[in-house]
């Protein structure tokens, strides 16, 4: 059975505010909802998947948060059912777009410049969006808009939920800072309006001069509560010397405090660090969701490769850049492109060769392998990158031709299970003519089961 738990908190008090964060007219403050929707274009909604990050909300504790994790198992299932659960308050029940209470929040003429539509409801309070004036259009010409339509809509909904991932990110990282770094972060502040005390009564221009600290003025052995209890004094004798400014007080008080501020980094190193490590999965998992379209309907932990698996990915590709490469000629702009993956596979496969020799033992037990995850996997990870930028640069997609885009396509769907058409409309913007091609290729790839058995080649 799959993993459940939700973060309760985290849920109840998101659904209490979230509609009057998003009509919030608020347009300066940075990341506010309004900023980010007009920010957002029709061609780009990457600034929506931030459109939550001012939000304040309850989560759990570290150590909560811990022991889900080692349930759940993955990051992945951690968040599916808080993902599902906040779904339900955001999308309509097909999760194809937002819902109509969520569209009104973030306006109507806002929500059809986004997506490109039109509202034809004619009571006041409802909401029917369609496409542009598609009045004297053909009928292929209006199918194909509202299927762009549909397309905007669950790409803009995606965003959407995407936004909870950097949201819980956040919350969970300001709820689980120790109060010390509140202080050390005052403390901080009040050492540069310290500095610039002295500048003015000595009249110092441009950069402050180094050399003066004194790390000794602080005992080693000082602990975390004597650092908050001696910081939060510090701050009150900072604040009182520089009302009334005394050059040599300004001097021993910037000493003090420089090293009391390192000392409480020192201190607070360990619980910033594991905070940094709880939250990089989050993170993670964000960037991984906005590069594969889809994913956040239906998270789930990623395929890790073994020597084994990762060869047979590596066997398989070779031979769709074999099959490829036959059928371009010495003047296709996708050649050199093709021919440099083939040879970084060539060397990987190799590498794994010799991984099945010496590391048997660790293979067929299914253990660790030294220098695996960075040697190999890490110059296939780089291989497929380059690739990908070698293919969606600019001069490639203005020069591509019809059946050069075809082989891209069966390359790209083998290598990213997709990721290349996450970003589909942005490539067809740069090529007109290739746009329902496109598009009919991404409705084509995803009715297909991603298993590594999916691709036929045609000898």
């Amino acid at each position: 059975m799959s993993y459940q738990k939700i973060d309760q908190s985290f849920v109840d008090g998101f659904n209490e505010v979230f509609i009057s964060h998003l009509s919030n007219p608020d347009i300066e403050s940075e990341n506010a909802a309004q900023k980010m929707l007009n920010q957002a274009t029709a061609d780009n909604y990457a600034k929506i998947s931030r459109i939550f990050d001012r939000l304040s909300l309850p989560c759990v504790s570290r150590e909560d948060f811990k022991t889900r994790m080692t349930e759940a198992g993955s990051i992945e299932a951690y968040m599916k059912p808080i993902i599902d659960e906040i779904s339900k308050s955001l999308l309509t029940p097909d999760k194809s777009r937002i819902n109509d209470e969520v569209i009104k929040a973030i306006g109507v003429e806002q929500y059809c410049r986004l997506v490109n539509g039109t509202n034809i409801a004619k009571e006041e309070d409802k909401i029917q969006i369609v496409p542009h004036s598609t009045e004297h259009a053909s009928t292929e010409a209006t199918e194909l808009a509202e299927k762009e339509l549909k397309q905007a809509e669950k790409l803009f909904a995606e965003n959407f939920l995407q936004a909870i991932l950097a949201c819980y990110s956040g919350c969970f990282n300001e709820n689980n800072k120790v109060p010390e770094n509140k202080t050390q972060k005052e403390l901080f502040e009040q050492m540069g309006l310290l500095k610039d005390a002295i500048m003015r009564e000595e009249q110092i221009k441009g950069i402050f001069p180094t050399g003066w600290q004194e790390p000794g003025r602080v005992p080693e052995n000082l602990t975390l509560k004597e650092f908050d209890e001696q910081a939060k004094l510090m701050i009150e004798k900072i604040q009182g010397a520089i009302k009334h400014p005394q050059k040599e007080q300004l001097w021993e008080l910037l000493k003090d405090c420089q090293a009391l501020y390192s000392r409480g980094e020192s201190l607070l190193k360990d619980s910033n660090n594991e905070l940094i490590a709880l939250t990089e999965p989050m993170q993670k998992l964000g960037i991984r969701a906005g590069q594969t379209r889809g994913l956040i309907f239906n998270l789930k932990k990623p395929k890790e490769f073994t020597p084994e698996t990762l060869k047979e990915k590596v066997e398989l590709l070779l031979q769709v850049l074999e099959h490829s490469e036959s059928k371009l000629d010495n003047e296709s702009i996708i050649l050199a492109p093709i021919k440099n993956l083939k040879e970084h596979l060539g060397n990987i496969k190799t590498q794994i060769d010799l991984y099945s020799k010496e590391f048997a033992f660790q293979i067929e037990n299914n253990l660790p392998i030294p220098g695996f995850d960075d040697k190999v996997l890490g110059e296939y990870n780089t291989a497929i990158k380059e690739f990908m930028s070698a293919v969606n640069k600019e001069e490639v997609k203005k020069a591509i031709k019809p059946y050069e885009l075809g082989i891209v396509k069966l390359i790209l769907n083998k290598l990213s299970g997709g990721l290349f058409f996450a970003s589909a409309k942005n490539y067809a913007d740069s090529c007109r003519n290739m746009k329902t091609e496109l598009l009919e290729m991404k409705d084509e790839f995803d009715q297909q089961p991603q298993n590594e058995g999916g691709l036929q080649l045609n000898q």
